[in-house]
């Protein structure tokens, strides 16, 4: 309880100190004079944000502020730009928003929250929420509401968020409303129109060049349209990519992308032809000699893609054709360049997750770094396709805290246009699913917060009287990480641990444990405690000599405590 106090009063000071930083624009005793305003034509989105606006303020305030389509009280909230008279719009500067772009103003009695009717409106309530009342969206199961500061300051407040392409697909972000408020709007987020909509894809996601032309299908009867290795068509799912330079082979995938394009609704726009998750391109006469004139796998990739590009470009002006930069094809191409109507993924599966990819001393980044200086170059439209847990086993501990922001902030630093973070959205209570979900959306938002200001927000109010020693549990894997100059692979299968550090952490959560007796905390307490568990499973055991026989002794830890399903609110 008493680490919940000081939060709640530090962050009631933070919001009162940015409210007095200047002449205020209303004071607490004004709360209860204010009405909220949505236009009769607005887009769903929009009357979904004035609704938001509505339940937040009660929330913050304590005072029910009546939602219409004409002001009621001396205060108005306007929430869209259809419904603002056009004389609080004078010298109101809303060009080069696009559809996720904010501005927030206040002029005189008034606050204008504008934005496109798609999303934009509705991420400036989510914004003023967040950053003049302290609001913040942890976790789908805890939403902290601070008291509400004694003024809120004069505001003129514009941004646009440096990815146009945001997405995870951490469990937490399922929940739509979650999602539109940490303002994700990719594949993962599925935000319904009432929410703004989301930019899909049409078809799958990644390695989709089967789903194009299966070997299952045309297998027997053109094995020309298969992977030629050592001189020999493989036609086995497991062990072939296309021969991307079969006219037969560009002639399906065209008419496939068209038929999918035709019947895909407006907001599923991307269409991915990506390679299979395997090693066995294309070495017949024709691939070859493109991957060696552009001295990269990506070539014949990149050479096909774009005759998909231009054949469709017409028809649909607004789609895009989504291919990667992944394992053999990462290397980008010498010579060739993607179209405006391409979008190059570029994955970061090889890199040390313990160290940001920007790092100049991490062997394992270096290459990645180089790769995307020059990809950054090359393509209008680069998207990133990054790690952030363990893929050998979802639950164990994967202490990269300290590298999701930077990497992001990195990302946005080399231009790129579209983020996705990827997770286990099925797998439960991965290793920090929550706290590590917050991190990202914050950072994917704004490339420049704090992230260890975030970590520690989080850990306050979700952990409650055991925070310190969820700092203490975080700092002890992250220094046995950093200490041993440990290569955190995305599959890492827990080299680094040991006997000692699995006690230890043990140690720390029946501390853990132990201070607190909300049911709620020691359910949270439990999810992370898997990772615990999993490591006492597999770590490296102690090996100690007894007399003359060598003894193999492998960590204990205790049972987790079953309290029941999670689920609260703090206010």
């Amino acid at each position: 309880m008493f680490l919940r106090v000081v939060f709640t009063t530090a962050m009631s000071l933070a919001v009162a100190a940015l409210a007095h930083a200047e002449h205020p624009w209303i004071m607490r005793d004004d709360y209860g004079d204010v009405s909220i305003v949505v236009g009769d034509s607005a887009s769903p989105s929009e009357r979904y944000g004035a609704e938001q606006f509505k339940e937040y303020w009660r929330k913050c305030t304590g005072f029910d502020a009546p939602l219409g389509s004409t002001p009621t009280r001396r205060i108005t909230v306007w929430v869209g730009q259809e419904s603002v008279p056009p004389a609080l719009l004078k010298g109101v500067d809303v060009r080069g928003l696009g559809t996720d772009g904010l501005h927030l103003q206040t002029i005189g009695d008034n606050l204008l929250i504008l934005g496109s009717p798609e999303r934009g409106s509705l991420y400036g309530v989510f914004e003023f929420f967040e950053r003049y009342m302290g609001v913040r969206w942890f976790a789908p199961d805890c939403t902290y509401v601070p008291p509400a500061p004694q003024s809120l300051p004069r505001i003129d407040f514009r941004y646009l968020p440096p990815f146009g392409w945001r997405d995870i697909n951490y469990r937490a972000f399922r929940e739509p409303w979650f999602a539109a408020a940490h303002r994700l709007n990719g594949q993962f987020a599925a935000l319904p129109p009432e929410m703004g909509g989301h930019i899909g894809f049409a078809n799958g996601f990644g390695h989709t060049f089967h789903s194009f032309v299966s070997p299952e299908e045309y297998g027997q009867t053109h094995p020309e349209y298969f992977s030629e290795i050592r001189g020999k068509r493989h036609t086995e799912s497991k062990n072939t990519q296309l021969c991307l330079t079969n006219p037969g082979v560009l002639r399906i995938v065209i008419d496939k992308t068209r038929q999918i394009l035709r019947n895909s609704p407006p907001d599923r726009p991307i269409v991915s032809i990506t390679q299979m998750d395997t090693v066995f391109w294309c070495e017949c006469p024709k691939c070859a000699a493109i991957d060696k004139r552009e001295e990269s796998h990506a070539g014949s990739v990149l050479w096909f893609v774009n005759q998909v590009a231009d054949a469709i470009k017409d028809e649909f002006p607004q789609a895009y054709i989504d291919t990667f930069a992944y394992t053999y094809t990462r290397k980008p191409p010498k010579h060739i360049r993607p179209r405006d109507n391409v979008i190059v993924r570029l994955c970061s599966i090889e890199c040390d997750f313990s160290r940001p990819h920007g790092d100049p001393k991490s062997q394992y980044n270096r290459p990645f770094h180089k790769d995307i200086d020059v990809w950054s170059r090359i393509a209008k439209n680069l998207y990133i396709w990054d790690y952030t847990q363990n893929w050998y086993c979802h639950q164990q501990p994967h202490p990269n805290f300290h590298v999701l922001q930077p990497n992001i902030r990195f990302f946005a630093k080399h231009g790129v246009k579209g983020l996705f973070e990827q997770a286990s959205p099925s797998s439960p209570h991965s290793d920090f699913e929550y706290l590590k979900a917050y991190i990202l959306a914050r950072a994917m938002w704004n490339p420049d917060m704090d992230w260890r200001e975030c970590l520690n927000e989080f850990v306050s109010v979700y952990y409650g009287n055991a925070a310190p020693c969820i700092h203490e549990y975080i700092d002890l894997i992250s220094k046995k990480v950093r200490d041993d100059n440990y290569y955190l692979a995305f599959n890492s299968k827990l080299e680094w641990m040991d006997y000692d550090t699995v006690v230890e952490a043990d140690a720390i959560f029946q501390r853990a444990f132990a201070a607190t007796s909300d049911p709620v905390v020691k359910q949270r307490l439990n999810s992370v405690y898997l990772s615990v568990q999993c490591a006492a499973l597999v770590c490296i055991p102690r090996i100690s000599l007894d007399g003359d026989a060598w003894v193999l002794a492998c960590p204990r830890v205790s049972h987790s405590i079953n309290t029941g399903p999670s689920s609260c609110t703090w206010a």
